[in-house]
């Protein structure tokens, strides 16, 4: 009983302490990413040019090496105009609950270099403003930052995105600025910056789309995320997908003693989707761990979102 209390009370310690540093240096990842992909990639603004909102939330899929806390998320991107190119802004508000809570603002300009013959290649950025706030720690021992106040920085993101026919190609990278934060003269963070590439193809089965795709994600601090996907949609009025998700990073092998600090983890991710008009979307993704040391193996996401201004091009989106 002593040996499992403290095994339980190692697990909890460990727990809080990537919760609070996780929540305050990375975003949240995020099974949904071809829903908000204006907040990884300016490319895709230049692709789609549709206006939309989008709000999203997950519950905890608290492996201790990375995914490690719930998040929610309000979003919305608006196509401004375009001048030989296409500008957008973008405002995400994300709340971790017990940790913190950010803010990014910005405008993005998408640039097509290659525009003929159905193939597009468009290379975008983005300039904004960013702010991390401190809500609250869970390990004790922790000063609570009393005079914790809005913490301001300059963001910057790059991308390129290439379509031709139903084949969609993409690299973008945030917070290329690597700011660092000071929320208190005793606590500072550097936000990681993340790098993004996806892939996907729509093959058409006489009105069945199938859709392949792949989305990995590296961090500066270290961690390559990949997510293998694939969507079946029925008359683009609903669909399902599987998928697969694990850390690529290559890590020496766990201590006998002490195997939960370094084993990679897995998940399989289940995924349902109804749509109206190809405005209104509403995606839920169940993910389940398979690592034997995680702290909770399931995790659901929501994700609502309106398109109240369509492009010509809206229903191309993976």
């Amino acid at each position: 009983m002593v040996v499992a209390g403290l095994c339980l009370l190692t697990a909890t310690s460990l727990r809080a302490q990537f919760l609070s540093g996780t929540a305050l240096t990375s975003d949240p990842v995020s099974a949904h990413g071809y829903h908000t992909f204006s907040s990884l990639n300016p490319g895709y603004a230049g692709v789609f040019g549709d206006g939309a909102v989008f709000a999203s939330g997950q519950s905890l899929a608290a492996v201790l090496d990375t995914l490690v806390s719930s998040s929610f998320t309000l979003g919305v991107r608006q196509a401004v105009g375009s001048f030989d190119g296409a500008i957008s802004a973008n405002l995400t508000y994300i709340f971790v609950p017990f940790s913190a809570r950010y803010v990014i603002a910005d405008i993005g300009f998408a640039y097509p270099v290659l525009d003929e013959a159905g193939h597009r290649l468009l290379v975008g950025g983005s300039l904004g403003l960013g702010s991390r706030e401190i809500v609250g720690f869970q390990q004790a021992g922790v000063p609570t930052a009393l005079d914790r106040r809005n913490r301001f920085f300059p963001d910057f993101d790059a991308g390129i995105w290439y379509t031709y026919q139903n084949l969609s190609l993409g690299a973008g990278a945030t917070h290329l600025s690597r700011p660092t934060v000071e929320y208190t003269s005793a606590i500072t963070a550097t936000i990681d910056d993340v790098y993004y590439l996806n892939a996907s193809y729509g093959i058409d089965l006489d009105g069945l789309i199938i859709t392949p795709a792949f989305l990995g994600r590296y961090a500066n601090s270290g961690n390559f995320l990949s997510d293998f996907t694939a969507d079946a949609r029925f008359d683009d009025q609903f669909g399902v997908g599987v998928g697969y998700r694990i850390d690529l990073r290559r890590q020496v092998p766990p201590n006998p003693s002490f195997p939960v600090v370094q084993e990679r983890f897995r998940q399989i991710l289940l995924s349902a989707e109804v749509g109206f008009e190809d405005r209104f979307s509403l995606r839920g993704t169940y993910t389940y761990v398979l690592n034997q040391f995680a702290a909770d193996r399931s995790n659901f996401e929501l994700t609502l979102l309106y398109r109240y201004q369509k492009s010509q091009e809206s229903n191309s989106i993976p």
